[in-house]
């Protein structure tokens, strides 16, 4: 079984919106199981929910993914390597901030 991360903007759009992109909606459909919640992703969203309402909405979000235990921490290795690429990337492309 593929294992699936879903990205804080795709969320961000979720909340906001109130509906789900198609391709995110046929992926919850097909793959439940293969989905997991990024602990990174947790920390942007509630960074950004100002009110108990939008705290609630986000919390909604990750609680399924806690109590089943697929919830993604990126370890000290993770954010090492992570900086290496970034920067690789930033060397590689000129002008990209």
């Amino acid at each position: 079984m593929a294992k699936h991360l879903i990205d804080t903007d795709l969320y961000i759009d979720l909340i906001q919106s109130g509906t789900t992109l198609p391709f995110i909606r046929e992926l919850y459909d097909k793959d439940a199981p293969g989905i997991y919640f990024s602990s990174i992703v947790a920390q942007e969203l509630l960074a950004g929910a100002r009110s108990p309402a939008a705290r609630k909405r986000v919390e909604i979000l990750f609680r399924p993914f806690e109590r089943v235990g697929r919830v993604v921490t990126p370890g000290h290795n993770h954010w090492k390597n992570a900086g290496g690429i970034l920067a690789k990337v930033l060397r590689d492309r000129p002008g990209r901030t």
